[in-house]
């Protein structure tokens, strides 16, 4: 037997520290325990997940002002940028300068720093939302 419910992610409910919308790349806010705010900056080593659109799973009870749906793992839209260029499937993706944005990592090493995830649609655009599967942290 099987649950199907059409969505594709695990979320939590979370504190943030500023106002958040689904796509947008979330990182631990160092500046407010228990808080999480957009992601910014390149290469960002807070990345924690991304703001969920419509979860499959959530935990956490039902949410309060001032909380948004983190995403913890799975298959969810997320907000890109092409600050490292095109993006297409199989592409990981890391923080962007553009806050709360996910870009494709460029570097011609593997990459050490957090990923948000790796694309399964590609972005050809500027700024455009794609689905991604999110990468464990």
């Amino acid at each position: 037997s099987a649950y199907l419910t059409g969505a594709a992610d695990v979320a939590e409910w979370v504190f943030v520290s500023e106002p958040v919308e689904a796509g947008d790349v979330l990182a631990v806010d160092v500046a407010n325990p228990m808080k999480y705010r957009r992601a910014a900056g390149l290469l960002s080593a807070f990345v924690a997940g991304v703001v969920s659109t419509a979860p499959a799973v959530v935990l956490g009870g039902a949410g309060t002002p001032g909380q948004a749906l983190l995403a913890l793992v799975g298959i969810v839209p997320v907000k890109v940028t092409n600050e490292g260029g095109a993006i297409q499937p199989g592409d990981l993706l890391v923080s962007a300068s553009t806050p709360g944005y996910a870009m494709r990592w460029a570097g011609p090493e593997a990459c050490d720093c957090p990923l948000v995830g790796k694309a399964l649609e590609p972005m050809m655009g500027e700024r455009g939302v794609i689905l991604v599967l999110l990468a464990s942290h």
